[in-house]
Parts: C-alpha cells; sequence; structure tokens
C-alpha cells in the first residue's frame, strides 16, 4: 500500500461547490446563525445566492466544515450521520454517473476521473500489494488538526462506495488507516468486525481477487455528467489561485492577508509563488475583478446597481467611476458596445 510516484502538484488545492454544499448542510444544525458558520469555515457569505456561480471553492473551506462538524459533535454522531448522508445521498450522486463499467476496475478508474473533477488533489485507485488488491484513497496533511475528520470521512466514503458497486456481495476485512490509531474509527456503522492497521502511508481497504475481477451491472445512468471544467485543468499557481479566489471578490478588493487565511498560507509564501508566476497580488486581483465584471455586464438580466453589489461598491456611481478609469468607458455603454 504504497503512494504513487508523481510530480509535485503546485496548485492551490480547490473542491467542487457541490462538495462544499454537501458538509455545509451537514453543519448547519451546529450554529444557529448561518452566516456566523460561513464565517468560520471562510466560506464567501453570498454562497446560496442564485445569481452567484461559484464552481470551486478552496479546499480549505472543506477542511473547516469537517473540523467544525467533527469538534462539535460525538464520535458516534459524527459517524453515524456522515454514513447515512454518503450512503443516502452523496455515493449515489458517484454510481449513476458512471457509463455502464464492465468491471469492478474500470467502474473504479471512471470513478477516480469523475472525483478529479470535483476536487484538484483527489486520489482514488486500485493496487496490487502484499499479495493482495486495495483500494486505496490519498490525502496530504497527516499533522494538521482536521485529518482525522476528513479521514474518517474518506473510510465512510469507500466502504459505502464499495457496498453499494457490489450489491453487498463485499464485506470489509482490513482496513490501513494513515491515522495513529483506530479508536474513532470503529465508530463508523459497518466495520465493527474489521481489523484497522494504523499509520500507514495511504487508506486502503483489502478488497478480495473475486470482488475485483468481478463484472458490473449498474441501473441506468439516470445522473449527467458534470461538465464543468475540472480544476485539472488549471496547470499552473496562477490558474489554480484565480479559481479559488474568485468566489472571495464580491467583498471588494481582498487583503492580501484575508486572501492567504482563506488558501490555507502565509502571506510572504503567497507573494513569492505570485512572483514565481511573474505578478503580483494587487494586479492579479484587479484583473480578476475586472473579468467577471465583463462577465457579469453580458447577462442582461442583472442591472448595473446589482453588479456594483456583486462586486463588493457600495454604490453604482463608485462602480461606475472604477470602470471608468481602467476601461476608458461607462459600464453602461460598454454593455451597449456588447449587443453592437
Amino acid at each position: 500500500m504504497d503512494k504513487k510516484s508523481r510530480k509535485t502538484n503546485t496548485q492551490i488545492p480547490v473542491v467542487h461547490n457541490d462538495d462544499v454544499m454537501f458538509f455545509l448542510n451537514l453543519c448547519k444544525d451546529l450554529d444557529d446563525n448561518f452566516y456566523r458558520l460561513l464565517r468560520k469555515a471562510l466560506i464567501p457569505n453570498d454562497i446560496k445566492n442564485n445569481k452567484t456561480h461559484y464552481v470551486y471553492l478552496p479546499e480549505t473551506t472543506i477542511k473547516n466544515l469537517i473540523l467544525l462538524l467533527g469538534e462539535n459533535m460525538p464520535i458516534d454522531q459524527f459517524t453515524v450521520l456522515i454514513s447515512q448522508q454518503c450512503r443516502a445521498y452523496y455515493i449515489p450522486q458517484f454510481i449513476k454517473q458512471l457509463n455502464q463499467p464492465d468491471s469492478f476496475q474500470s467502474a473504479i478508474k471512471e470513478l477516480s476521473q469523475n472525483l478529479k473533477l470535483r476536487s484538484s488533489h483527489s486520489q482514488l485507485y486500485t493496487q496490487y500489494a502484499g499479495e493482495k488488491w486495495w483500494l486505496v484513497r490519498e490525502k496530504e496533511g497527516i499533522n494538521e488538526e482536521w485529518f482525522e475528520y476528513a479521514e474518517i470521512f474518506s473510510v465512510i466514503f469507500m466502504y459505502e462506495l464499495l457496498t453499494l458497486l457490489t450489491n453487498g456481495k463485499w464485506s470489509p476485512s482490513e482496513i490501513g488507516i494513515q491515522s495513529k490509531n483506530a479508536e474513532k474509527f470503529i465508530f463508523i456503522p459497518g466495520l465493527e468486525n474489521a481489523i484497522f492497521f494504523t499509520e500507514r502511508p495511504v487508506t486502503a481497504f483489502y478488497i478480495p481477487d473475486d470482488i475485483i475481477n468481478m463484472p458490473m451491472s449498474l441501473t441506468k445512468n439516470l445522473t449527467p455528467p458534470l461538465v464543468s471544467t475540472s480544476p485539472q485543468a488549471s496547470h499552473d499557481f496562477l490558474d489554480s489561485f484565480k479559481l479559488a479566489i474568485t468566489p472571495y471578490l464580491s467583498t471588494g478588493k481582498l487583503p492580501i492577508k484575508i486572501a492567504s487565511d482563506i488558501l490555507g498560507m502565509n502571506v510572504r509564501t503567497l507573494q513569492r509563488r505570485l512572483k514565481n508566476e511573474g505578478v503580483i497580488y494587487s494586479e492579479v486581483i484587479e484583473e480578476i475583478i475586472l473579468e467577471k465584471t465583463i462577465y457579469l455586464l453580458k447577462s442582461p438580466h442583472l442591472s448595473i446597481m446589482q453588479i456594483a453589489s456583486m462586486m463588493g461598491y457600495s454604490d453604482s456611481a463608485h462602480f461606475t467611476r472604477a470602470f471608468k478609469r481602467t476601461m476608458n468607458i461607462t459600464p453602461s455603454k460598454f454593455r451597449t458596445t456588447l449587443n453592437e
């Protein structure tokens, strides 16, 4: 159960908005003030605004939500809640998107690709090690406070996935985890009789040969596949930075300290990484704001005042002056040129 050798990923890890909403809905009962919960998790306040379309958010948001959920709920309730929601909602989403795989192996390969559409650092694969087949899930950050809860989620995800994929023909027996002890993992429903191996390099489930070679017979695809651009398409740090930080620009020109907190890195590291890309923070933010503003101006259903508010301006007059300074034309006149 060794990690696959691969190049170091220099991207900022991002996750699909649907996954953030999944955990946000699980956490909503922990705090009677929804916006206070958003602030704790470093999630944009307008996350549920129908006019706002955030495909991806920084992975730190899910880490924050998992930590909030784990620290504010007894471990038995935490594992039962995650198990129930994975079984009823989360896992069926992935299985319904499969394109009629002919074997267990091909199903896992396709699932892995679908996962990469939702998370830039997602790694799920089968591996033959120690004369056994394993389903492997990789995750970095073992020394971070959110890691144990995130690995508990990964174990639940893998267990429910294997159970549904095999129609209950598989049962867990050997599980490798990266965490140092298995005390909290034994609360996961269905894993009471499994043997846990701690301090492994990856999270992994043993898969018998008859399961690994089992033909697949799934119900017809009911859910269309994700069509949004994969975060894997962003090959450098700058592209992934823009992808991760754009949802937060409705608050105005985001200070670099807040941006660094959102992305889980210190200010100097962020400045250095951007400098290596040949840019500085303030210029990139202005560029993103302008790109998003032009995108919003293309929508005839949004007024100038609405766009100004969405871009963090207190009124349309300030927005108009700022836009004209950059484009030498007012936003209203710019909008008319789009229809000429």
